[in-house]
């Protein structure tokens, strides 16, 4: 008599509809997070319920949590298992190796920790829910239109919005300024009369410029390329990817909002803090948490280079400690090393995959999906967005959704 059990038809039913009603109730409660922080802004992630206890992280746990209970041997995308092991191993080390103190070396760790939690909230099947998904993010976009589009009207009745001021930044809330850029994604894909379509999206772009934040006008140009380039077909993307690099070249190099010293001093950083890395750690090695990230040889190359002294003259001892890149990347980069930060990119190769296709051959979430992502990838890559938790969400929603469609898309 055979010792194994095979379920009945209606037991496996049974088990899908479970599963499927656990990963909705995990994508609302993300859903509401997210809300939360896009209605609530710093207020909210920075609500401070007592001690080193904060509102949003104690939600985020108890999501992660209950996401770990209701699905508890679904543990897809191992690259990431693989980040977040390495990540807890430099925290140990960490712990022991530094002498920066307890709170600096957590809150250094934040960002592999936010990661670990949206990684247990978005192991959704987002073929199964791609209806919702796609649904949230397009309501997502026009409340990010509604709320900036509010917040600027009430700074202009007051006075206090200056278009040409580029080292404030007006927005309602970070979440928006995402939203912002999901919404140029959501105008290409589903405005269907083209003139309209037009100024939307050029409202859209002129919205971005309101922030103050040249990167969100960058991260939504970054949309339009990629979608003119799915819009083409055969050789004509070559062209197409030929006119962006110009475009972007072109803007990094005369647009004033990319040729202050502000642009100088993160573009320098970059450059050292890879440098250092490659070969001072080999490309593998990352400096852990509780290294400053701008140290006094870092500190005086900028100097030297620009004469900057801004950390010095925020007047804060640990600033160099707190204050990242200014690229989440690089940040990732700095503490767990480049080539295993990497790792990250793998999901990216669908992206090559989609943007060898047309309109014509991918379905509407997929494509905005695919156009969020990379509008989301420009901007993390300029700013500091994984390290806080309230823009890290948004990103590692689209970057799983997108991973997930993916990978079960024939």
């Amino acid at each position: 008599m055979s010792g194994s059990h095979h379920l009945s038809p209606s037991s496996q039913n049974n088990n899908k509809e479970s599963q499927f009603a656990s990963e909705r109730f995990i994508l609302f409660f993300n859903f509401g997070l997210l809300l939360l922080l896009t209605f609530f802004g710093t207020p909210f992630s920075k609500f401070r319920i007592m001690g080193p206890l904060y509102l949003h992280d104690v939600l985020l746990l108890l999501g992660a949590g209950i996401a770990l209970l209701l699905k508890p041997r679904s543990f897809p995308y191992r690259s990431v298992i693989i980040i977040v092991g390495i990540s807890l191993i430099y925290l140990v080390y960490s712990l022991f190796h530094y002498s920066s103190g307890p709170l600096i070396i957590l809150r250094q760790f934040a960002l592999f920790g936010y990661l670990a939690c949206y990684y247990l909230l978005n192991r959704h099947d987002s073929n199964d829910h791609s209806k919702i998904i796609e649904r949230f993010l397009i309501s997502f976009s026009w409340v990010a239109i509604a709320l900036q589009c509010i917040f600027i009207i009430y700074l202009v009745a007051f006075g206090e919005f200056d278009p040409f001021d580029f080292h404030n930044h007006y927005w309602y809330s970070p979440a928006v300024v995402i939203g912002l850029i999901v919404a140029a994604a959501t105008v290409l894909l589903y405005v269907k009369n083209i003139v309209l379509r037009f100024i939307l999206f050029c409202f859209v772009l002129l919205l971005c410029w309101t922030t103050g934040h040249a990167s969100a006008q960058l991260s939504v140009l970054a949309i339009l390329g990629a979608y003119g380039i799915l819009k083409l077909a055969g050789w004509k993307k070559i062209i197409s990817v030929m006119g962006g690099i110009a475009i972007a070249i072109a803007l990094l190099n005369f647009a004033p909002q990319f040729k202050d010293k502000n642009s100088d001093w993160r573009v320098l950083t970059w450059g050292y803090l890879l440098k250092e890395l490659s070969v001072d750690y080999y490309g593998v090695l990352g400096k852990g948490f509780g290294a400053p990230y701008f140290s006094v040889a870092l500190e005086e190359y900028l100097y030297k280079k620009i004469s900057s002294t801004a950390i010095q003259e925020r007047g804060k001892p640990d600033e160099r400690y707190l204050s990242p890149p200014h690229n989440s990347f690089v940040t990732i980069f700095f503490s767990i090393g480049i080539i295993p930060g990497m790792l990250l990119f793998i999901p990216f190769r669908y992206i090559l995959y989609d943007l060898r296709k047309t309109m014509k051959d991918i379905t509407k979430v997929n494509g905005l999906l695919l156009l969020s992502l990379i509008g989301l990838t420009v901007w993390t890559a300029f700013n500091v967005v994984l390290e806080l938790p309230h823009a890290a969400g948004f990103f590692w929603f689209v970057y799983f959704s997108y991973w997930g469609l993916m990978k079960k898309s024939p």
